[in-house]
């Protein structure tokens, strides 16, 4: 009999205590076909808790093979979604209709697909820190985990992340089939038109072929950003201005190819006019004030070149054109010194281009300082082995050495 005023609690055998299980341990054990399925299931949970991906995946797949259950779907997921295979993971849910029968499928799947998006955005942090080499490996990861992530392959390109070799081993080598299936050959081919042309003008060439014959997308703003880029290496200005001069206004790729072949020529009317309208247009971009700077190199306004290519900077750190151009305004007033800092720092931006250290070594040479001039000429040409301008640059230093036999 229970005294006045106290609750009366149920027994602990009323109770039915277990201890909690892990997440993909909350399925319903029944069903099991073979004590063969329930080994496999142990193994594979032992392998899993003792950190082996492989044996977890050898033993989740032979245990999926002979059941095909939810439970065992879900473990093999999560397995390939530990090791950084997102791709896997989302395609093995969605091809066994797990997402409608299990609330932890649908989570899993869900952060599958945003593993590449979290990729990208923490690389953009880490470029907003100036840790340009995280920043690099986070963009590398996220086209790993979807190759379809367009934006993080703009971004190793537009901010010249990677060495030409290194480029093309990278883009070459991403996994295609497993993310595009038929589409494999459409995307390779599609990306290799955004990569460094000195050294792979041929494959250039055959890839711009199919892309405009056999994919029919001649009229795509990047084929014929290719095309304009292409030009712009060999050389032909005016076969590249035709190109810019058909572009969409506000497709800003196209803009540090199109003003060199307006500087090369020496088209000043058109170099202002083209400056005036992005500057009234897109007064928020890098690129425009880029060009106002271009406008005042070349009639050789240094000081307010470099206030304008300052102001494109400042939008954008990263940007390598205006940089090069800030450098290339010192150098014109013969401010050899401070034209080399200001390479140096588009180095350390955009560590897989090959030019800043191209112009640093020319610095060294109008300074007579042969020496390093060579060092930086080497360095240069580790990053890029074919670009003709360094190699004229080559042959410059071997002219003022003296060294009349060196190819």
């Amino acid at each position: 009999m229970r005294e006045p005023g106290l609750l009366s609690w149920p027994s602990p055998a009323q109770y039915n205590f277990r201890t909690p299980r892990p997440l993909r341990q909350r399925f319903s054990d029944a069903g099991l076909d073979t004590l063969r399925d329930v080994r496999l299931r142990n193994l594979r949970d032992e392998a899993d808790h003792l950190h082996l991906p492989k044996a977890a995946a050898f033993f989740g797949d032979l245990s999926m093979a002979i059941s095909d259950e939810v439970e065992n779907v879900y473990a093999l997921a999560q397995t390939y979604y530990q090791t950084q295979q997102y791709e896997r993971a989302l395609d093995l849910l969605n091809k066994k209709d797990t997402l409608i029968k299990s609330v932890e499928c649908r989570y899993l799947a869900g952060i599958c697909a945003l593993e590449s998006a979290m990729c990208y955005v923490r690389g953009h942090a880490y470029l907003q820190l100036h840790e340009v080499q995280k920043a690099k490996n986070c963009f590398k990861e996220a086209l790993t985990v979807d190759v379809k992530c367009y934006d993080a392959l703009e971004a190793l390109i537009q901010f010249n992340m990677l060495e030409e070799a290194d480029e093309w081993s990278f883009v070459s080598t991403l996994p295609y089939r497993e993310h595009c299936g038929e589409d494999m050959e459409f995307f390779r081919t599609l990306y290799m038109l955004k990569l460094k042309r000195f050294s792979h003008l041929n494959e250039i060439v055959d890839a711009q072929k199919r892309a405009e014959e056999e994919y029919k997308a001649g009229r795509s703003l990047d084929v014929l950003h290719s095309q304009a880029e292409t030009f712009l290496a060999e050389g032909k200005f005016e076969q590249c201005l035709d190109i810019c001069t058909e572009r969409d206004p506000f497709y800003t790729n196209y803009i540090p190819a199109y003003v060199a072949c307006l500087y090369e020529l020496g088209r000043k009317v058109e170099l202002y006019e083209i400056a005036q309208e992005l500057v009234d247009r897109l007064n928020d971009k890098a690129v425009s004030w880029y060009v106002v700077g271009m406008y005042y190199l070349f009639v050789k306004k240094h000081q307010e070149a470099r206030r304008y290519f300052t102001q494109s900077t400042t939008i954008d750190r990263n940007f390598e054109p205006a940089w090069l151009g800030y450098g290339h305004a010192l150098a014109a007033e013969k401010d050899c010194d401070q034209a080399i800092n200001a390479y140096l720092s588009c180095c350390k931006l955009n560590p897989g281009s090959h030019l800043p250290y191209m112009y640093i070594a020319m610095q060294y040479m109008e300074q007579s300082n042969m020496e390093l001039a060579k060092e930086y000429l080497v360095k240069s040409m580790a990053k890029c082995s074919t670009d003709p301008f360094l190699l004229n640059e080559f042959g410059v230093y071997h002219y003022k050495m003296g060294e009349y036999d060196q190819n």
